[in-house]
């Protein structure tokens, strides 16, 4: 919903864009939120990942702009590991 996602997007069951923008080549696993983020291209979002939700947790994993917009990058999905 009022979400732009570009080419080569592609979102797994029982997931949920609001408000974003995913770039290309981006994978969204199953039951993903994700709600005023961009998500860069080349970004594979694990099953489960809930982005937007809580800034707090999103600051400590992502960057957030000043207006609480996240923004995701492949390498800080990675460290998430």
């Amino acid at each position: 919903r009022e979400s732009l996602l570009f080419s080569d997007v592609r979102l797994e069951e029982r997931s949920h864009v609001h408000a974003s923008v995913l770039l290309p080549n981006v994978h969204v696993g199953r039951g993903c939120v994700i709600q005023r983020a961009i998500v860069d291209e080349g970004c594979d979002v694990p099953d489960g990942l809930h982005i937007g939700v809580d800034l707090g947790a999103d600051a400590k994993r992502f960057e957030v702009t000043e207006k609480g917009v996240v923004l995701v990058t492949p390498d800080m999905l990675r460290d998430l590991n």
